[in-house]
């Protein structure tokens, strides 16, 4: 799936914003004609949706919830993808972690769906911060593990080998040549972990926390309050814009490029 960003060559595509815009204007539109003609007004305008979302925006409260919605999304994102690069990346120098990580570890991690964990972690840990932290941890843990050792399986050999020439440094040859050969695979799984654990915070802060975004969707279902739901999901649509559109595209521009080896010309 092609990531969305709003950067083409270290510049802003205009032609695409352009495009976006067109985009929002038009499904605008199908959600008043939905709204004005759904039965007993079941869907809500966006005037209404707007109005509640201002209202929620002023309220005490709400930029907290925000901000450990956030929290815990980068923290756990975070977790994640440490535990499962150093996995690929053990598979390298031991046996007994390559057999690990192809029969057990990988396999469990990706076969067990997110719903599972949140509720495995939720009767382990109850409701509290954490929780949600270790659900998403989980989560993303197997994006790295694949995408960062496809990129191990996938490095030249012989730059390798040439490097141990140079140094009998390990540690050296790991920092200075392994990891930078890989950097793009962890970056395109830290977009695609991001993007899953945006979904995924939902329903963890639903079953396992008292606040955040999830949890206020949580309470406003309970209350039969399709607005307030609507409007709290623009905000966690706002956030994923933000993260996964501006700044990684932007970091993606500017930085990862340096650490790609041109290719060869033919």
């Amino acid at each position: 799936m092609k990531e969305f960003t709003l950067y083409k060559d270290n510049k802003l595509d205009v032609q695409r914003l352009i495009y976006i815009l067109i985009s929002v204007g038009l499904f605008f539109v199908l959600w008043w004609l939905a709204a004005k003609y759904s039965p007993r007004n079941r869907i809500p305008t966006p005037g209404a949706t707007f109005a509640m979302l201002g209202n929620i925006m002023t309220t005490r409260g709400t930029w907290t919830n925000i901000g450990m919605t956030a929290y815990r999304v980068l923290l756990g994102a975070a977790i994640g993808g440490v535990s499962g690069t150093a996995f690929a990346i053990a598979t390298r120098y031991w046996d007994i972690a390559r057999f690990a990580v192809d029969n057990v570890i990988g396999p469990v991690l990706k076969a067990v769906p997110g719903i599972c964990w949140a509720f495995i972690f939720v009767l382990w840990f109850g409701l509290s911060n954490m929780t949600p932290v270790l659900i998403i941890a989980m989560s993303v843990a197997p994006i790295f593990l694949v995408s960062v050792s496809e990129g191990i399986k996938n490095m030249d050999t012989q730059l390798i080998e040439m490097s141990s020439v140079y140094t009998g440094n390990k540690i050296r040859i790991l920092t200075k040549v392994i990891i930078p050969l890989v950097v793009p695979f962890i970056f395109s799984a830290v977009k695609s972990s991001l993007s899953f654990a945006w979904k995924m915070i939902v329903l963890s802060e639903m079953y396992g926390a008292f606040n955040g975004i999830g949890y206020m969707i949580s309470l406003a279902y309970d209350g039969f309050q399709v607005v307030r739901i609507l409007s709290w999901t623009i905000i966690l649509l706002v956030m994923m814009l933000i993260v996964d559109g501006l700044i990684l595209g932007r970091i993606e521009s500017r930085i990862i490029r340096k650490w790609q080896i041109p290719k060869k010309s033919v």
